[in-house]
């Protein structure tokens, strides 16, 4: 299974300082759902 990373996502990447594009490979609409433990991790690692 593949995924995919619209380019507006890679836009909002380069023009947010300090960001990542992480893709989630298991979840569809709601990686904050699906994958919630990686979501949460990440985003406590993001925000500090």
């Amino acid at each position: 299974m593949g995924y995919f990373v619209s380019i507006e996502s890679r836009e909002l990447n380069q023009k947010i300082a300090n960001s990542q594009l992480v893709p989630f490979k298991t979840s569809g609409h709601g990686p904050f759902w699906e994958e919630r433990h990686k979501f949460n991790r990440l985003l406590r690692q993001f925000v500090g």
